[in-house]
């Protein structure tokens, strides 16, 4: 198969891209998208600036130490006023899949399984891929069970210390800066620490289950209506999937 991969060189999208490069033969083609330039409300020059410096160090990692794959920055040609990142993205990929690829795989986990306090963005996500009319969106790593947790306990250790995981992220004085309070930042610190004592991942993994309210913990509780004045300023979402 011929596999387009959206890839930020954070955990999740590291761990599938190592998956595949590793365990499968298929074509693959990780794809960022560089948004800095895109003319919405959202500022995402930062965050991006430091996103594409980790991404490349964890490409150059796959280079030298496995198969042979694509690696491909895309600026996106239209980014609507106030939109987040996946959206455009979506619209993105769905002008790629013409290439021939069979199918576009995110690295969403099964800690993404609960709608974003009942957004039903993944519908909306799965609206603008469909644009293209080709091939399918799939999420291998929720189809495979497998977790953060499930990342930290199989990576090569080297492969490890170049990801980062974090919703602040900063350059200060060329070092790329985690901010070590944001929920990412807490929870890679906690799996570390846990997989380091010993503890079994799946202990783990059914911890962390259980806090975020996934899997077998997951509430059949509707969850509260996030309003378009709760997301990022500016941030627009069509009603239909509120």
């Amino acid at each position: 198969m011929k596999i387009l991969l959206g890839f930020t060189g954070g955990v999740d999208s590291t761990y599938l891209l190592h998956k595949l490069l590793t365990e499968t033969t298929d074509e693959v083609t990780a794809l960022f998208m560089d948004c800095r330039s895109c003319e919405t409300e959202l500022d995402f020059t930062q965050v991006q600036h430091a996103e594409i410096l980790v991404s490349q160090r964890v490409i150059d990692w796959f280079k030298t130490n496995a198969r042979p794959f694509e690696y491909r920055i895309v600026v996106p040609a239209e980014a609507k006023t106030g939109e987040w990142m996946t959206p455009t993205l979506m619209r993105t990929v769905a002008t790629i899949m013409p290439e021939g690829f069979d199918a576009f795989y995110t690295g969403r986990t099964i800690e993404n399984t609960r709608e974003h306090l009942g957004a039903k963005t993944a519908g909306w996500y799965q609206e603008l891929f469909a644009e293209g009319g080709v091939g399918e969106m799939r999420h291998p790593l929720q189809e495979w069970n497998k977790s953060r947790p499930h990342a930290y306990a199989e990576l090569p250790a080297d492969l490890i210390s170049l990801m980062v995981s974090c919703n602040d992220l900063k350059i200060i004085d060329d070092a790329i800066v985690e901010c070590g309070k944001c929920a990412k930042c807490t929870m890679a610190a906690e799996i570390k620490t846990r997989l380091a004592a010993g503890e079994n991942v799946e202990t783990i993994v059914d911890d962390q289950n259980r806090k975020r309210g996934v899997g077998k913990y997951a509430t059949l509780a509707p969850q509260p209506r996030y309003g378009i004045k709760s997301f990022p300023k500016g941030y627009i979402i069509p009603e239909k999937w509120m």
